[in-house]
């Protein structure tokens, strides 16, 4: 890795010996990383942390060190750059980047996020509660523009209670610890089958499931993603559903093997298929009568379409590269 990473902020926090170092990757988007940096200046920390920043920019500079250097006077910052393409190059950037500090524990957030004010002092109260856990994760909670579609629109994730066991979580809001990455432990990677398409997180996560390692929820550890305007476009929706879906297949591909993978992909898609006809056949009749819930049904419809298609190309398919292009600024 050059001293040149693809958005990524890494902060390190002391807490009485306890180090954090948080994690932000980011590509060519320096309005949204000065937001989320502004954010990360307004963390409560009291008296049992101190913040470090470490900053990791993927692809060509254009921007993020500007930003770092705007930010030096109300923030202790580094600044590396990943110049490679791609979020799994970044993210692995990102764990090297935190491997070379002290830091027990690594952090990682999305850089078109806002950070809540609290998100610390949950994070600390859940490593001191549940000490005998190594990966925690938290709600991303995403503010829509008003009077956007509702087709294919993303529902509110659940919220469960702080200590719940979770694994379709992200990487926009997790806690990990050093034993995840360290090579003397589990030695985990992002995979680089994603690298432009995402899914990598989710891939991630479940290979700590397959480890037996829980992943605990901490409720009031938030953070906020304005939704960026070029995500909400029907079409926009359809692509990053499929792929969703297919990065999902993928997955379950590579932990399970091609035959066995492949052969419970096939069966969602299958089954998804079905869905599709049915739940739109019944969207059509019930809308006849009431347009709220029978746009409600085709809105599922569409989803189990999205689905099967993406589970098709997960067997069928190589990775898309719904990362290669850059959305917000």
């Amino acid at each position: 890795m050059l001293k040149t990473l693809v958005h990524v902020t890494n902060v390190c926090l002391h807490w009485g010996s306890l180090m954090i170092c948080i994690v932000i990757c980011t590509r060519e988007r320096p309005i949204m990383l000065r937001r989320v940096l502004e954010s990360c200046a307004k963390i409560t920390t009291g008296m049992r942390s101190e913040l470090q920043f470490l900053i990791i920019e993927n692809g060509p500079e254009k921007g993020a060190r500007e930003v770092v250097s705007g930010v030096e006077p109300q923030l202790n910052i580094l600044y590396f750059n990943e110049p490679n393409l791609g979020i799994v190059n970044a993210r692995n950037a990102g764990i090297d980047a935190f491997l070379d500090t002290d830091a027990d524990w690594m952090a990682t957030i999305d850089d078109d996020e806002i950070i809540s004010d609290g998100w610390l002092t949950s994070m600390l109260d859940a490593i001191d509660a549940y000490p005998q856990c190594n990966v925690f994760s938290g709600p991303q909670i995403r503010v829509l523009p008003e009077n956007i579609s509702q087709w294919l629109i993303s529902k509110p994730k659940p919220n469960p209670e702080t200590g719940t066991p979770v694994w379709n979580a992200s990487t926009a809001n997790a806690l990990f610890n050093r034993a995840v990455f360290a090579p003397d432990k589990m030695g985990l990677r992002f995979h680089p089958l994603f690298n432009l398409s995402g899914g990598s997180d989710t891939h991630l996560f479940f290979q700590l499931k397959d480890l037996g390692e829980d992943v605990l929820w901490v409720r009031d550890a938030e953070c906020f993603e304005p939704m960026v305007i070029e995500r909400t476009h029907f079409r926009v929706r359809v692509k990053r559903t499929i792929q969703s879906a297919q990065s999902w297949g993928k997955s379950i591909i590579l932990r399970s093997g091609k035959l066995r993978g492949g052969t419970v992909i096939l069966r969602y898609a299958l089954i998804c298929s079905v869905n599709f006809i049915s739940f739109g056949i019944c969207g059509g009749i019930v809308r006849i009568f009431s347009a709220k819930f029978g746009n409600a049904i085709l809105n599922k419809s569409l989803t189990f379409g999205c689905h099967a298609v993406g589970y098709f190309k997960a067997i069928l398919r190589p990775q898309g590269e719904l990362y290669a292009n850059i959305d917000g600024e």
